[in-house]
């Protein structure tokens, strides 16, 4: 497919420089997104402020996630890509050099980063689904592109989660928020190269917008995603935000114990995609976008009663395996039914649902207080609620 624009082979070519960019962004924001509950409660800020902080910065990624993904459909979304990056850099560079408390409270409302820290976080970003969509077509190679980026972003996760553990051993003797502030320097770096690697990467040309927001069939499939987002992302909030945090109030773990099972959990994450992309799918693939989502959720019901941290570390690696491996299969069919010049404005939608939801963090820190398991619970169910309400709404009729 020739437009104009890039050639297929420049295109194919283009996609190792895409795929280098979600490793730096992933390693870059899975150690931010990690840490970050901790540092905030290192300077001595209060766990139900902290999930308050958290609301006010999925707050600001979810209106950045919409202008984004609206300004992809009109210029690139290579565009979209790398305004998404431009508040990580900046929140990195805010927490390595920024002394002032309420100064890093605000740069981190302000920044928008927040969010989940599972091992997919620094693939989705606004206009990435839209790009694959754009420069690849069909649903089996679009999985396997989406599978591949997946893949390699988890195993750059796993790299993320080290440097928390690793921190301990690599800076002995040094407080740990001093330790956080060295590596966020590193991040920051990181992420320049993430927006080095987009601007790189080629794009075919746009078709020209012919609405203001996007077509009608357009709108009525993005609508039925984003409801079930909407649910999804409100049982991410509650039970996987403040995760970091909540493995330290409930079992007393240290930072480096903490970065561990993440890392355990990344490599599931990894292995999952890796065998979402190379499986070819028999039955209708809304079976295991919505199944898998299920088993997210039940994993997470099962973490909230488990007595031991080591028996939660296994469940969340085995909830993170499942997820890997529906991601893929629900990105290709979430955007399967959108016409291409709506790609990132609907993309982007559909996030919203789940960006915005997340704010539920703010209520797990105030639930945190009241009962350790509960908020975790509550986010359990909410997914396998996500899972059913997905299947029903999005298979063929």
């Amino acid at each position: 497919m020739n437009d104009g624009g890039p050639t297929d082979a420049k295109i194919d070519r283009g996609f190792k420089t895409l795929l280098l960019s979600r490793i730096f962004r992933s390693v870059s924001i899975i150690y931010v997104t990690i840490s970050l509950p901790l540092f905030l409660l290192d300077l001595n800020i209060q766990i139900e402020y902290v999930g308050i902080i958290f609301f006010g910065m999925i707050s600001v990624s979810s209106l950045l996630s919409l202008v984004s993904g609206m300004i992809g459909d009109r210029i690139g979304y290579r565009y979209s890509l790398i305004i998404a990056d431009i508040p990580l850099l900046f929140i990195s560079l805010v927490l390595s050099l920024v002394h002032n408390v309420e100064i890093i409270e605000i740069a981190v409302i302000l920044g928008g980063v927040g969010g989940v820290a599972g091992g997919l976080r620094g693939v989705f970003a606004p206009g990435m689904l839209a790009m694959i969509a754009k420069n690849w077509t069909g649903t089996q190679k679009r999985i396997s592109r989406m599978g591949l980026i997946m893949f390699s972003g988890s195993l750059a996760s796993i790299a993320g989660s080290l440097f928390l553990y690793a921190g301990h051993f690599l800076l002995p003797g040094y407080k740990s928020v001093t330790i956080f502030r060295t590596f966020y320097l590193l991040m920051a770096l990181f992420a320049f190269f993430s927006i080095l690697f987009v601007a790189l990467t080629p794009e075919r040309k746009s078709e020209k917008k012919e609405t203001l927001l996007m077509k009608r069939s357009s709108g009525t499939h993005t609508g039925k995603v984003f409801l079930t987002n909407l649910i999804q992302g409100s049982g991410i909030g509650m039970g996987l935000v403040l995760l970091p945090a909540w493995l330290r109030i409930r079992f007393s773990l240290p930072n480096y114990e903490i970065g561990l099972i993440f890392t355990f959990s990344y490599v599931a994450t990894a292995l999952g995609s890796y065998i979402s992309a190379r499986r070819i799918y028999k039955k209708p693939v809304i079976y295991y976008g919505s199944l898998t989502r299920v088993v997210q959720g039940i994993m997470l019901i099962v973490m909230a009663f488990l007595p031991l941290s080591v028996l939660v570390a296994v469940a969340f690696a085995v909830r993170q395996f499942f997820g890997g491996f529906g991601a893929p299969i629900r990105s290709a069919i979430n955007i399967g039914g959108i016409e291409r010049q709506d790609l990132g404005t609907a993309s982007s939608i559909q996030g919203l649902g789940m960006r915005a939801s997340q704010g539920s963090s703010a209520g797990a820190g105030f639930l945190i207080k009241v009962s350790l398991p509960l908020p975790v619970f509550l986010g359990g169910v909410l997914q396998v609620i996500a899972g059913y309400v997905y299947f029903k709404l999005l298979k063929e009729k």
